[in-house]
């Protein structure tokens, strides 16, 4: 008879149990990069600023994306909770996490 340890050592999990829910959906990637130059959107008259605007001294100005990734967000009408997000620096200001869409490309 084996020992406990050499049966685990050996044990295989079954194909299917090693696809995660990840592989099965797609999910957005990122748009910038670290060290991107980046502008932070400023909205129209009529424009609707959404759940999460950022603060309007940061409006307009060009920024560096220090971290790009994927946050944990509400879910939307497709069904997605992981929406890109960015943490950006701009000139002596601690970072800022935004949301993709308030930034476009310089």
């Amino acid at each position: 008879m084996t020992p406990p340890e050499a049966r685990i050592k050996t044990w295989v999990a079954p194909k299917h149990s090693r696809v995660s829910l990840r592989s099965k959906r797609q999910l957005k990637r990122p748009k910038f990069h670290p060290m991107d130059l980046v502008r932070v959107k400023t909205p129209g008259k009529y424009d609707d600023l959404g759940p999460r605007p950022p603060g309007t001294l940061i409006m307009g100005k060009t920024a560096t994306v220090e971290i790009a990734g994927l946050i944990n967000g509400a879910t939307s009408a497709s069904g997605e909770s992981m929406v890109p997000a960015y943490y950006i620096r701009i000139d002596n200001l601690p970072a800022i996490l935004i949301h993709e869409e308030w930034l476009e490309e310089v």
